[in-house]
């Protein structure tokens, strides 16, 4: 059977799906994340493991296409350095782009659009008459407002804003707290500079789960990032 692997690589996971020439899917497998601009080693590591448990289950002279979307790749000779470690590794022609550019082709084709990516960073790609440009996407030293990570750190600065007045936790922080096993200055400094920032993000659900309850600082965390 012939098939086509895709992959969504981000911040905090990376999903590989592999289809038959009928469109029909074939393989899915989750991973970790996928970010070279974070890890170059790891980002690879990580795909190359997706990938060849893909290949060994469905055999590798059979893949006809190996796609890849994955964040930070449009920085420096990401693409192309991703490209050759996966080629050179199984032998199988390889695209290579930024994930928002990616999944905007996947889902426009060659129409007119714009596709915003909010998840661990945040960016957006727009194309129009055969030409694309993207904005944001600058990581979350430069950027990533709107992201799930942005919207965590915005939480934990509120932490440190309470903390340092000795005002009282809201339900949100207290959830946050309790989730990264802290209580301290300490606690709260070990988690933020000993983590990558995938980790952090990964708290992102405790707000969406808040803001579902109808809890109105969450509510605003969300209304905010929704506005970048």
């Amino acid at each position: 059977m012939k098939y086509l692997i895709g992959i969504d690589s981000g911040g905090t996971k990376s999903e590989l799906t592999a289809y038959d020439l009928n469109n029909a899917q074939v393989f899915n497998l989750i991973g970790e994340f996928g970010n070279p601009a974070v890890n170059l080693d790891k980002t690879v590591n990580n795909l190359i493991s997706l990938i060849y448990d893909c290949v060994n289950e469905l055999g590798r002279e059979e893949c006809q296409l190996i796609a890849v979307g994955m964040a930070g790749v449009e920085t420096g000779n990401y693409a192309e350095l991703i490209k050759k470690y996966v080629e050179g590794a199984f032998v199988i022609k390889t695209i290579v782009l930024n994930d928002a550019e990616m999944a905007c082709k996947a889902y426009f084709g060659d129409k007119d659009g714009i596709l915003a990516i909010s998840g661990t960073g945040s960016s957006c790609f727009a194309q129009k008459d055969g030409a694309g440009e993207m904005v944001g996407g600058w990581g979350h030293i430069l950027g990533d407002e709107g992201s799930g990570y942005h919207t965590v750190i915005n939480v934990i600065k509120n932490i440190v804003y309470k903390y340092d007045r000795a005002l009282p936790f809201d339900d949100l922080s207290k959830a946050v707290m309790e989730e990264i096993g802290g209580s301290t200055r300490s606690d709260i400094m070990n988690f933020i500079y000993n983590n990558e920032k995938n980790k952090i993000a990964s708290l992102f659900p405790i707000i969406s789960d808040y803001a579902d309850k109808g809890d109105a600082y969450a509510t605003m965390l969300l209304e905010n990032a929704g506005k970048y």
